[in-house]
Order: structure tokens, then sequence, then C-alpha cells
């Protein structure tokens, strides 16, 4: 099959035109090709000849089925940003048998595969385009998506690289999201990433960034149910997190780091002088920083202006001339150093959870002892601050306002369902500018009626339908909504 490995099937075989070939000694396919290499008596390859893929392979027993995407160009420099989007797949089995494809995805290599589709396909050698609505699944830059298909007793599965997915959503307005506590200053979005389950109700967000390293969790309480509707769930950089009640967080950045642009000296540095400014890492000892949240003030003078705090056999308690404050208030912050020649290696660390915790490195070079910061210098450090465990967001009362912001003054909106493949049931959520005769039906891909939904005059605002399809059998199915003058279709999927 395309995709998968060569497997040598003879070496070294006399060329007198033909070649008799024992298929029971090779695994079955429904998309195979051979391939045919000429060697001198040497060895040296002098010419080579490849058959279209497409030919099958079915010996006694059940064989592998097989499954391919086939669209060109996705991977890591591709952006989509549309509702919906057309993978085009080919499915064949060597039996010729009805197959039952999964389409799955993940936000990232870390993530689970999510299942998002299903549908029966037959085995056909010419690929087709299966139609995926993108709006119900998370945002990311490291977006896959993979498709499997099974006979009912093998499976096989394909998977592409990962591209940008950022399909356009409903943001949270400002006024709606308030944050109550902590110093982070790179934007958190609260995103609509499905309207019908929105509810206008109140959320405390939370997050830990100290168990594990390099992580950031968050955890959500519902406040007007009182129960935790989110707990220690990952949230990644540019990739939407797990959704809660139709909502989903969004940050561009999950680490604080070094605002270069703002931090500096204050007056101009000599050409020798250098500084960095990092996290500490340093996997041999092993020492590793956490990166507090705060900004720093280093005050010099000639003399010694502080002590530094010894920290393991390797750095020793001595004086220093210089002290490092925190910027907002002016508090100490304990350092312990490695001094060198016309250079300080300082430590800075937190308490952090009440634990004293490393947390940032400034190395400093001046050239030579002569040219070093001295009385009335100060080097002034910012940090751009994520969100950390010292930040506390409240959400509320945005429900309502967020959904009615997308669905203009005079004309009614049909929303996807949710869930989307569904089994059984599914809700289908619609708004009405003002009172209108509406109809809501269901249709099969052959365009007949299987379901009536709503048949009468209903008002203004919005709606929703629990349409249950215990009675229907798997596969895609369209509703349609009329009001008055207006039309709209939606698809859905049934999976059992």
């Amino acid at each position: 099959a395309p995709g998968e490995p060569w497997v040598q099937i003879v070496s070294g075989t006399e060329n007198d035109g033909s070649f008799d070939w024992n298929t029971s000694a090779v695994g079955d396919c429904g998309f195979g090709a051979l391939r045919l290499i000429g060697r001198t008596a040497a060895g040296l390859p002098y010419g080579q000849s490849e058959t279209e893929h497409g030919f099958a392979i079915n010996n006694p027993g059940n064989g592998k089925p097989f499954v391919s995407i086939r669209n060109q160009g996705l991977g890591p420099d591709t952006t989509i940003t549309a509702s919906t989007f057309s993978v085009v797949l080919l499915t064949v089995d060597p039996e010729d048998s009805s197959l039952a494809a999964t389409g799955y995805y993940r936000i990232s290599d870390a993530s689970n595969w999510q299942q998002f589709d299903a549908f029966e396909v037959d085995s056909d050698p010419v690929p087709f385009p299966r139609l995926i609505q993108l709006d119900d699944l998370l945002n990311s830059d490291t977006f896959q998506l993979k498709f499997t298909v099974s006979d009912g007793e093998a499976v096989y599965p394909d998977s592409t690289l990962s591209f940008r997915k950022q399909t356009p959503r409903v943001v949270v307005p400002p006024s709606n999201l308030a944050h109550l506590a902590g110093p982070a200053d790179v934007p958190l979005e609260v995103r609509v990433a499905n309207p019908v389950l929105v509810r206008p109700h109140t959320y405390l967000i939370s997050f830990d960034d100290t168990s594990t390293l390099g992580e950031l969790r968050f955890s959500v309480y519902n406040q007007t149910e009182g129960a935790f509707v989110v707990s220690d769930a990952p949230l990644l950089p540019r990739q939407e997190s797990l959704t809660f009640d139709g909502l989903t967080l969004y940050t561009e950045s999950t680490q604080s780091e070094l605002d270069a642009a703002r931090s500096g000296w204050n007056r101009p540095p000599l050409t020798w002088w250098n500084f960095n400014f990092h996290r500490i890492n340093y996997p041999l000892l092993p020492l590793y920083g956490y990166g507090f949240p705060e900004d720093y003030v280093v005050t010099f003078g000639s003399e010694p202006m502080d002590t530094s705090i010894a920290w393991d056999p390797m750095f020793v308690a001595e004086e220093i001339p210089y002290r490092v404050t925190r910027a907002a208030t002016g508090e100490k912050v304990s350092v312990f150093v490695f001094r060198g020649y016309a250079q300080e290696d300082i430590m800075l660390a937190e308490m952090v959870n009440g634990v004293l915790t490393p947390t940032w490195e400034l190395f400093l070079t001046f050239g030579n002892p002569d040219s070093s910061a001295a009385n009335g210098d100060t080097l002034r450090i910012f940090t751009r601050k994520a969100v950390s465990f010292r930040d506390t967001y409240s959400v509320s009362g945005f429900a309502v306002g967020v959904i009615e912001s997308d669905v203009s003054a005079d004309a009614p909106q049909l929303f996807q369902n949710y869930p989307n493949p569904f089994n059984p049931s599914t809700t289908i959520r619609y708004a009405l500018a003002r009172s209108s005769h509406v109809t809501l039906t269901v249709y099969n891909v052959l365009g007949q009626q299987v379901a009536a939904l709503v048949k009468g005059r209903e008002g203004a605002g919005y709606h929703e339908v629990v349409f249950d399809a215990s009675g229907l059998s798997s596969g895609m199915y369209f509703y349609r909504l009329t009001a008055g003058e207006f039309t709209d279709v939606k698809r859905f999927g049934v999976m059992k």
C-alpha cells in the first residue's frame, strides 16, 4: 500500500522473462504494487520498473483493510481557518468488504486522539472526499487528523502530519472576564467552542504550574452549581484547552520569560557590559528554576550591600556589592551566587507554595573589574508574565450576549448540533429574530424525510430540540430549518 515499506519477495532470480509468485508467503493487500530491479552479475543495479498501485492479494483467511489520506500539502506550513474541510480518503479491502471508518483528531503529540466521525464505506480503489466540520474541533498549531478502517477483525490507520487549524471563534468580551488575582499580563482568552452548550453560569478558573516542571494545568469551578467542571487539565501554548460547558481557554504563552524590550540599565551601559536573564537550567547538578512571574531591580554599590545565601556545596554564602529586590514592592530577594573575573552569576530564589525555590539566573559580564557596575548603577529586569498559580479568573454573565452577538438582528440562525457525531441523541439549537412559522426536519442522504421535529409558529428567541436517533442506522443525515423565507441546512452523523 502507498506509504508502507517495500517487502522483498525474492532476489537473485534469473531473468527468463517470467516469474511465478506464490502469494501465500506474503500478507494480503487491497491496493498493492510490484517493483522489479535488474542487476548485473556483479550485483550492480542497471534498471527498475514499478507497477501502479491497485492489485489485491486475498489469501485464505481474513486480509488487512487499508486507508490512506490523499490530501497533498498538509504540514506545519499549512493553516486552515475554514469551518469545513474535505479529506480525500482511499479505502480498500482484500475481500472487497464494507468497512467501518472512524475519524479522530488531536492537538499535540502529547494529547489523546479524540473521535469526531464514524461512517460506513465500501472498498473502492478510487479516492473519495469526506467533508468534516471543523468548528466543533479544538484549534491548535499542531493539529492532526487520523482515520481508521475496520472489517470487524483487523484495523488499519493513517494520519496526517501536524498542521495549523485556527477556525475563527467568538471570544468572551473583557466585560465578562475578570482577572481577580495574580500578575499575568500574557492575555488569556475564553472562547466559545460550541454555542449550544454555553450557559449563563459563573466560573472560577485557577492554575497550577508548580507541581510538574514546565507544565501549566488549570481547573474550573462552576460557582452557580457548586462543582468542578474541569480538574487539573493541561493548558498548552497556542492550543485550545479541554472544553467546559461549550467554552475553551487559549493563550499564546504558558511560560514567563524576559521582556527584553523593557529591561535595561538606568544609564547607557559600557560597550562590553552584557546581561542574560533566563530560568535556571542545569540538568547535571540537577538544578532547575521556576519562572516566577515578577519584575526585579538590581542595585549596585562600591561596598558590600548584601550577603548571598548558601545553596548546596557549590554555592557558599558571601558578601556581595549589590542587592536584588522586587520592583513592585521593594522586598529583598534571596540570591545564591558564583562570582568570577568581572562577572556575576546570580541565582534568584523565591518562596513558591511555602518552599524556597530557585527561579531565575542573571548572568552579568563587565569586561574587567575596573569597569564593573558600581555605586548608583541599577539594572531593571521586566518579565512577560504568563498565567501561574498566583492567578485566578472569573467568567460570568456572558452566555446570551455572546451567542446573540453572532446573530444578525433581522435573520434567524441554525446552529450546529452537539454532540456530533452522536448516539443516540443530540441537541439542535436555533434562533429566531421574530415570531415565525417554523419547520425543522431530518433527511437521509437520499433526500428522504426521516423525522419531523418542529412544525408550527414559535416566538422570537433561542430554541432547542433534542433529537433521538435510536431508530436510525449509522450514517450521515441532514437537518433543515425553515422560518418564513429563511432556510438553512446542516448535517450530522449517527454513530452506532
